[in-house]
């Protein structure tokens, strides 16, 4: 769903209003930078009917040239938590052919990889991909 459809959506009141322009920021930076992304967005935003959620939660795939500056997070709240990972490009030696950037993960391999990194953890979080929404811009 894009951006325009998910705040419809999801974006009843100021505070969720307030958290999924956060996002935005996020997407609009990474789009500048030319690079291939996919979001997901899981938690109370968009599983329950809270007018307050605390925070957005999202999983985020870049996909960027080799030798791009590495993505961080621009948005200094708080409130927005991502979990990201970043592919460097493919590369054909064979082919001697000039790197693509790499096609993102989709949510099964971003739940998967979310789940892996909390389980040495006191989060004790698990996902699934019925719990996430796919966000474009």
């Amino acid at each position: 769903m894009n951006l325009a459809e998910f705040e419809g959506r999801y974006g009843a009141t100021e505070r969720r209003r307030y958290l999924i322009g956060l996002l935005k920021n996020e997407l609009d930076h990474i789009v500048a930078q030319q690079w291939l992304y996919s979001v997901f967005v899981f938690g109370s935003l968009v599983n329950s009917d809270k007018d307050e959620p605390g925070d957005i939660d999202v999983l985020l795939c870049i996909s960027k040239p080799f030798g791009a500056d590495p993505w961080s997070k621009i948005t200094a709240s708080d409130d927005i938590h991502i979990k990201s990972c970043q592919l460097s490009p493919n590369f054909d030696p064979e082919a001697r052919a000039l790197p693509s950037l790499r096609p993102c993960h989709g949510v099964e391999e971003m739940v998967r990889l979310f789940n892996e990194s909390t389980k040495n953890t006191d989060e004790n979080i698990e996902i699934s991909a019925d719990q996430c929404i796919e966000v474009t811009l």
